[in-house]
């Protein structure tokens, strides 16, 4: 009889075993197609966006939350409730935590307890009034953060063992198994370059509507997701936005290097509007494992695939309308990388992506190449998890690109 530690031991060993030969067997199966926009369709913004078309945050609500800290700081005996405020807001709670509004959220940090090269950063973004704000987190459920109205988004910031930075990596995370795509970013960060890991906040998009008694469904409107997906793309930017010009104030040497950024998954889907919201300061990227059209991605791609869960609830009839929704969907937004991509275009990009992709699907990527005016890009003989499989063996050759991209 095996125990259950030998067990785990077998199932890690052979785990890895799997990855080694994933990566020894397509680490030569790799087709690069050059950069060729002469080939690509010219892409040229007609009408870049304006400061009008991005949306207002409520920040004061924050703020005269973050205050009671002052209160915690002078009186020991603060009441719970504003103790349990605050941790609730900022996901953590600390004596010496510092915030401060910088653009369109407020940034909160609390120092690490060990590691002088690394910070904790966490910004915040809201869309509530004072009041609403207030009474969402004097409740347990629902609260603002289950409602996507108030958003945190985690920061980790790690400085290269040098004093002075080759520049910075703004490492744009996937929502699921992030231990591989970390390794390009440890690979950046031995080589010199200060890595700056942005873990998003949370997202819901209800693609139906149902009775209460569940006895009959109907398509969200498009312009409805649009809207929801254009709110969280805005947020993420601010948040990205706001915590750089933190750092640029309070560690200079971030400043002035070159500004890459790098986008996994989920994270290569808002970097396009990330960049664009940056208009100008980012001096190349990595996608790997991206798309355009959200909606697309959510309906047919294989994580959510909304198309097969209505057939197999017996819902056909509202099928046709599921499907033109991607379609309607870019009409009504401003946000989704296939607007927002040609921000990128003329800077250096390099695209990774799996040729047998099921959970961002192929025509989606080809959607996101051709909207980037066709950059270099990496194609493997392999679906979207066993991508990220492969990334510790392709980490050093992602490097080479970055620092062969751009200019110190």
């Amino acid at each position: 009889m095996i125990d259950r530690a030998t067990c785990l031991y077998l199932k890690n060993v052979l785990s890895v075993t799997i990855l080694l030969a994933l990566a020894l067997a397509f680490r030569g199966c790799v087709a690069i197609t050059p950069a060729s926009f002469e080939r690509g369709t010219s892409l040229i913004l007609t009408q870049r966006l304006s400061e009008a078309d991005w949306p207002t945050r409520h920040v004061d609500p924050v703020k005269s939350m973050m205050s009671g800290i002052a209160d915690v700081n002078a009186n020991s005996e603060a009441p719970p409730s504003l103790l349990n405020r605050v941790s609730r807001l900022v996901g953590f709670f600390s004596h010496r935590m510092e915030y401060q509004q910088i653009g369109q959220g407020v940034v909160c940090e609390m120092p690490p307890p060990n590691d002088s090269r690394s910070r904790q950063i966490v910004y915040i973004t809201n869309r509530l009034s004072e009041e609403s704000l207030a009474q969402s987190l004097e409740r347990s459920e629902p609260t603002a953060v289950e409602r996507d109205e108030l958003l945190r988004w985690h920061f980790h910031v790690q400085m290269p063992a040098q004093a002075l930075p080759r520049g910075v990596i703004v490492h744009l995370t996937s929502l699921g198994d992030r231990r591989f795509e970390r390794s390009v970013s440890r690979t950046l960060r031995e080589r010199g370059w200060a890595v700056v890991q942005v873990v998003p906040g949370r997202i819901i998009v209800p693609f139906l509507h149902e009775t209460v008694d569940g006895s009959d469904r109907r398509v969200v409107d498009a312009a409805e997701i649009a809207s929801m997906m254009d709110n969280y793309a805005a947020d993420y930017a601010y948040a990205v936005e706001g915590v750089m010009e933190y750092l640029r104030a309070t560690q200079p040497e971030l400043d002035g290097g070159p500004l890459v950024m790098t986008g996994y998954s989920a994270g290569a889907l808002a970097l396009p509007t990330v960049a664009a919201r940056l208009d100008g300061r980012v001096d190349a990227a990595v996608l790997v494992g991206g798309g355009a059209n959200a909606a697309g991605i959510l309906v047919n791609g294989r994580i959510t695939n909304v198309v097969n869960v209505i057939r197999r609830a017996g819902d056909s009839h509202i099928l046709p309308d599921l499907r033109a929704m991607p379609e309607a969907y870019l009409k009504h937004s401003k946000f989704d990388p296939y607007h927002t991509a040609p921000y990128l275009a003329g800077k250096p990009v390099l695209m990774l992506q799996g040729n047998m992709d099921r959970i961002i699907p192929r025509q989606y990527g080809d959607l996101l190449y051709e909207r980037l005016n066709r950059p270099e890009r990496w194609s493997y003989p392999i679906g979207h998890i066993p991508l990220f499989w492969i990334l510790p063996s392709q980490a050093n050759r992602i490097a080479d690109w970055v620092e062969s991209a751009v200019t110190y």
